[in-house]
């Protein structure tokens, strides 16, 4: 049965125009579809991909509206919002989504989540309203220097397009030269079929994306927006955007496998998810079995993932201190780690590896020197209970402790020694802590263990 009400116009030869399931704000002469549900801060903000809707989200949406208010919206131009002034960069989509939040009442700072297209859009968001901005989710987001495809087998690096030209400034006012050029019996006919990648959604979706699909604006205010996202891309290419996003919870998700046949390619766009990862200090990347649209296809790790955020967030804790699942729908943690982190777990693998007569594992080239020493742990406050002390476990009990054994409270958070020098090899970490203090050096820094990493490198 059709959830909601429908709204009958005569529009395109009779087609049925279904009733917005949101709410029509105005911004002063043009009006954004947002769609808000569920209770509870931070609220979760999710910014489509291109071409992609607010209800296409519903499957994420409705799991998330559990745990935490989240607000879906359609961007100018797209399904019931009216087309935005021009040009539709990244600035200006921001403007409109920040402005739309005030006028409903949406408070910040919010968790704000990027699929495709809409990854580099909501880092520029938070770029330009960093204050509003307390966790953030890319969702197999695109970035500069990803290669697509131009058609005859060749492709283009995003950003290589870019003209240099200045990227105006955004403003609300719709002018006589911001209407559609594009008219509904310009578009093909292929878009009067539903796609079959739209079958996970509920019967009323799939309607709502065959009617949205049809309509014109969409397609005139995608052509903007690739044309001024390729100014970003440049800019973003010429400069490291390490650390760019400081500490806040980030997520990266990324499907296994991209699709492409050519081994280089498929490389470059590896390294490319590892370079969002980078983007906070603060960050972890969980590689999904799915294609590209994983709001449809894997629903349940995407709201996962918004879930870490959300929860560290409200906890006031860094995100590597929350022990995840790491396994929904097949996806698996790979994460920040130091070389010494690999080394150790590997010691350990390879030490059960060796008693059921496998043969070692390869850490890589990244990881140094054979690890024959594992010093001691310490296991991290996290904002949780009563700070402990640092304690002479070896790296296979925290190993055997990640794997599902059971944990003290406020320390499931699991963490190896990041050593400068092998000579602190075996040592304990208070004592090699105390004799760096008096050598002026500093403590040492931690990374972390996870359980998906341990599946990945191949227990």
């Amino acid at each position: 049965m059709l959830r909601g009400i429908w709204l009958l116009a005569v529009v395109c030869g009779g087609a049925a125009v279904p009733e917005p399931p949101g709410r029509m704000v105005d911004l002063g002469g043009h009006r954004l579809h947002v769609w808000c549900t569920g209770t509870g801060a931070p609220t979760v903000v999710v910014e489509n991909g291109l071409g992609d809707y607010s209800f296409d989200w519903v499957l994420v949406q409705e799991r998330v509206a559990k745990f935490a208010r989240v607000c879906t919206y359609d961007r100018g131009g797209y399904a019931w919002s009216d087309p935005g002034p021009k040009p539709r960069t990244f600035a200006q989509i921001n403007l409109e989504l920040h402005d739309a939040l005030a006028k409903l009442g949406e408070h910040g700072p919010f968790v704000i989540v990027g699929h495709s297209y809409g990854g580099p859009v909501v880092r520029n968001f938070a770029a330009v309203y960093g204050s509003d901005v307390a966790g953030m989710v890319q969702v197999d987001a695109a970035h500069e220097g990803l290669r697509v495809g131009i058609g005859g087998g060749k492709t283009i690096r995003l950003g290589e397009g870019a003209k240099g030209v200045p990227i105006p400034a955004p403003h609300e006012q719709i002018g006589a030269s911001d209407k559609p050029t594009l008219r509904a019996e310009d578009l093909p006919d292929e878009l009067k079929k539903l796609d079959p990648l739209f079958q996970p959604l509920p019967a009323a979706e799939q309607v709502m994306q065959l009617w949205a699909q049809q309509q014109a604006g969409v397609y005139d205010a995608q052509n903007s927006e690739t044309q001024w996202s390729e100014e970003y891309f440049a800019k973003w290419l010429a400069s490291s955007q390490a650390d760019s996003l400081g500490a806040i919870p980030l997520v990266v998700l990324s499907r296994a496998n991209g699709g492409y046949s050519d081994d280089k390619l498929e490389a470059e766009r590896v390294a490319g998810q590892a370079m969002l990862v980078r983007l906070s200090r603060n960050s972890k990347q969980i590689v999904v079995n799915s294609s590209h649209n994983m709001n449809l296809e894997a629903p349940d790790a995407v709201a996962s993932a918004i879930r870490e955020v959300v929860e560290a967030v409200r906890e006031h804790r860094p995100l590597n201190c929350y022990t995840s699942s790491g396994t929904t729908n097949g996806s698996r943690f790979v994460g920040r780690m130091s070389p010494e982190a690999r080394g150790a777990a590997a010691f350990v693998m390879n030490r059960k590896r060796a008693s059921t007569h496998r043969a070692p594992l390869q850490t890589g080239s990244d990881s140094g020197a054979k690890v024959t020493k594992v010093p001691s742990m310490t296991v991290p406050n996290c904002g949780v209970g009563p700070r402990p002390t640092a304690v002479p476990n070896r790296a296979e009990g925290i190993v055997r402790r990640t794997l599902g054994m059971p944990r003290e409270a406020g320390r499931n958070c699991l963490l190896i020694p990041s050593l400068h020098s092998r000579q602190w090899d075996g040592m304990p970490l208070p004592e090699a802590n105390a004799l760096r203090t008096r050598r002026n050096s500093g403590p040492f820094h931690t990374s972390r263990i996870d359980l998906p990493f341990i599946e990945q490198i191949g227990w």
